[in-house]
């Protein structure tokens, strides 16, 4: 037991740390980034199509849970198209994140780690990044968060019907918005089950019954309506083949599999290559004294890996996304035990605990003086429309086709139909106006062939905008670059994070 004196000095050091994550996530939000990649995509679908639509398969090769799209669909009606507005839910879902996190760390850890796992879960990168963008995964986060608090608040306490109906109600809610939810429902409701089952639980028992009827029905609901077309999608099974867990031959390719996996996601979050031993060490000694918590935590990351063995869910950065609070709490688990057993040798606890938090705090300070950006596309089209001549010709790559139309409406370009279905456009698609005429790429994977068959068009026009995505060192852009210069004359050049603009004269 702590007295009261440190348990406010707890308290007020944890809400500090709360505040400091908000202070990043908020950072992140504020820079407002252009949208790029798949959310620029996602956002598309929410902009352009009703309600009605989104329960149907979305266009550009996207997924979404309806819930998610249905809330961002709403804020979109009512405060507008803006970036801003797209990734307000986002941000909202990470924001409350923090908060369940540290309940939750709170009926698990000792004080003193819960303000270590709660800093760690602040100022983590990866959920830092992910509250500011228009994609689901800080709302899986959140929805994990609240399965898993809640059940426990619910377990510690004698059984009352109307506790375990609201989290039947909750769970089955929480199902339409986030597509992992179901893992942690399942793990938490099958260790509930089987310890209240040996403790003689029964009317607890029964009603996690009910709660696990709702759940199952909301499931099959969800299933038959949204789901089941998502996994039965044979594009994208392939499109994600080489992260699904191999099951044979066991076990040398599995654990090679997830040897890889385990360095991609220690750079993902970011970790050192070291927590996942301080995680196994943690549960070595602490399963005896607390199975229980234990299980909680770790069945719903074999759960996953189990869906990922039979190719229904790939373990891949921002898919785990979910796991990351599961994942700390294993790690400052692991933290409490070297603690236990290094008593009287601090230096050793420290040591390890500097380790943990390095790469962690470097990355935050880092994200913070320069967030993250992969296409500016909105400051790319404000120069080509600051310097755009009458008669000019834009050619885009067929990759951007979907930030233009986007960005390309609010900067008074012309509205373009962007490929829906197919990853190789047919054709070049020509927009012609009284002011200038617009090229769309032909192939959506660039080479220097594909590239020099698309410029060859472009001869004989004065001046001529180029419009490409990535570096210029990449391969395809450095070959169709060194094209452009044998055949006409660069006249003007812009280059934004992952956008690169010139001007030729190609006459």
């Amino acid at each position: 037991m702590i007295d009261l004196n440190t348990e406010n000095k707890f308290k007020t050091l944890n809400w500090s740390i709360i505040i400091l994550g908000f202070i990043l996530r908020i950072r992140d939000y504020y820079a407002n980034n252009s949208l790029w990649g798949d959310e620029v995509r996602i956002a598309l679908n929410i902009i352009d199509k009703p309600f009605t639509e989104l329960i149907k398969p979305l266009d550009y090769y996207q997924n979404a849970p309806l819930g998610f799209l249905y809330i961002e669909k709403l804020i979109a009606h009512c405060f507008g198209n803006s970036e801003y507005a797209l990734r307000l839910f986002p941000l909202i879902a990470s924001l409350i994140s923090i908060i369940l996190f540290y309940k939750l760390a709170k009926y698990i850890l000792d004080p003193s780690s819960v303000s270590i796992a709660l800093l760690l879960f602040s100022i983590l990168t990866s959920l830092v990044y992910y509250s500011a963008e228009v994609k689901q995964y800080s709302s899986d986060v959140l929805a994990a968060l609240a399965i898993f608090l809640i059940a426990i608040v619910v377990d510690k306490h004698p059984p009352q019907l109307k506790n375990y109906v609201f989290i039947g109600i909750l769970g089955a809610t929480l199902i339409w918005i986030s597509y992992p939810v179901i893992f942690i429902l399942i793990s938490t409701w099958t260790v509930l089950l089987v310890c209240n089952s040996q403790a003689k639980e029964l009317d607890k028992v029964r009603m996690l019954l009910i709660s696990g009827v709702l759940w199952a029905a909301s499931f099959v609901a969800n299933y038959f309506l949204i789901t089941h077309s998502v996994l039965e999608n044979t594009g994208s099974v392939n499109y994600w083949i080489h992260h699904f867990m191999p099951l044979v031959p066991f076990p040398v390719v599995p654990i090679q599999w997830l040897l890889r996996i385990h360095k991609e996601l220690c750079d993902f979050l970011p970790l050192p290559n070291m927590a996942i031993f301080i995680i196994i060490f943690g549960l070595i000694i602490t399963f005896k004294n607390n199975k229980k918590l234990i299980s909680l935590l770790v069945l719903p990351i074999i759960v996953t890996l189990f869906a990922s063995v039979m190719h229904k869910y790939p373990i891949w950065q921002r898919f785990i996304l979910f796991s990351i609070p599961l994942i700390v709490l294993l790690l400052v688990n692991g933290l409490e035990g070297i603690k236990k057993i290094t008593y009287g040798v601090p230096f050793i606890w420290m040591i390890t605990l500097i380790a943990v938090f390095n790469y962690p705090i470097q990355s935050a300070i880092n994200n913070f003086k320069n967030p993250r950006t992969f296409e500016e596309m909105r400051p790319a089209l404000h120069y080509v429309k600051n310097h755009l001549y009458y008669r000019d010709v834009i050619y885009l790559s067929s990759y951007l086709q979907y930030s233009f139309k986007y960005y390309g409406q609010s900067q008074e370009y012309i509205d373009i139909k962007v490929d829906r279905s197919s990853s190789e456009v047919e054709k070049n698609r020509n927009y012609i106006t009284d002011k200038y005429s617009l090229i769309i790429g032909t192939y959506f994977t660039p080479s220097r062939e594909n590239y020099i068959q698309d410029l060859k068009l472009l001869r004989g026009n004065k001046r001529v905008w180029i419009i490409l995505h990535g570096l210029p060192e990449d391969l395809p852009h450095f070959n169709a670059i060194r094209y452009l210069n044998t055949i006409g004359t660069r006249l003007n050049s812009f280059r934004a994070p992952g956008i690169l603009v010139y001007l030729y004269d190609l006459s």
